[in-house]
């Protein structure tokens, strides 16, 4: 029998990952083929940008949008090492 899986399993989370992963695994040693129907709408696309423009223009105040700007330069290499590390766990065999 055919499965899918429903999942929002692409969170920078290993903890959605692995739970993804052991349902699968679970639902494959029962005999079922299993598939996941990834669930990836645009506001979680949003949420999961490298540097997002939106939540500087849309900030109440300038000091918080400029805020939110260095913010977001400043931590820009932990983010592109983070979803790079993840793309490489979602991508793997296992």
């Amino acid at each position: 029998m055919k499965v899918g899986i429903l999942t929002y399993h692409r969170t920078y989370n290993y903890g959605g990952c692995l739970q993804a992963l052991a349902t699968r695994l679970i639902i494959e040693s029962l005999g079922h083929k299993v598939y996941y129907v990834d669930y990836w709408p645009k506001y979680h696309r949003d949420a999961y940008r490298l540097l997002s423009f939106s939540s500087i223009f849309k900030a109440p105040t300038l000091a918080s949008g400029i805020r939110s700007l260095v913010d977001a330069i400043r931590y820009y290499p932990y983010r592109v090492k983070r979803k790079n590390n993840f793309e490489a766990f979602l991508t793997s065999e296992i």
